[in-house]
C-alpha cells in the first residue's frame, strides 16, 4: 500500500462533516484492508486507531514493533501507540 491508497481508504471512511475517521465505516473494512493499513501505519510509525484490529491481526507482531501503549487522543479514539507516538497531555 503507498500513501495515496492509504489516504483514499481514509477519505472514504471519514465523517464528511466533523473530517474524523468514522469507526462504523472502519468496523464495515474487510479483515484484509484492516490489516493493510496496519501496516503501512507501522511502517510508517503512527499511532493505530483501534478500530483497525481485528482477529486476524498479530498482536504478538505488534508488541514486538513497539505497540505496547493504549491511549487516547483528544478526538476520543482508542488508540495502541509506541512510547513515541503516545499523545500529549
Amino acid at each position: 500500500m503507498n500513501k495515496t491508497e492509504f489516504n483514499v481508504i481514509l477519505r472514504k471512511n471519514s465523517n464528511k462533516k466533523t473530517g474524523l475517521l468514522d469507526v462504523t465505516k472502519i468496523a464495515a473494512l474487510d479483515n484484509e484492508t484492516k490489516g493493510k493499513m496496519i501496516n503501512y501505519i507501522v511502517r510508517n510509525r503512527m499511532a493505530i486507531v483501534t478500530a483497525f484490529l481485528n482477529a486476524e491481526t498479530d498482536m504478538s507482531w505488534l508488541h514486538s514493533m513497539g505497540y505496547l501503549y493504549p491511549a487516547k487522543n483528544k478526538a476520543g479514539f482508542e488508540l495502541l501507540c509506541t512510547c513515541e507516538t503516545l499523545p500529549k497531555k
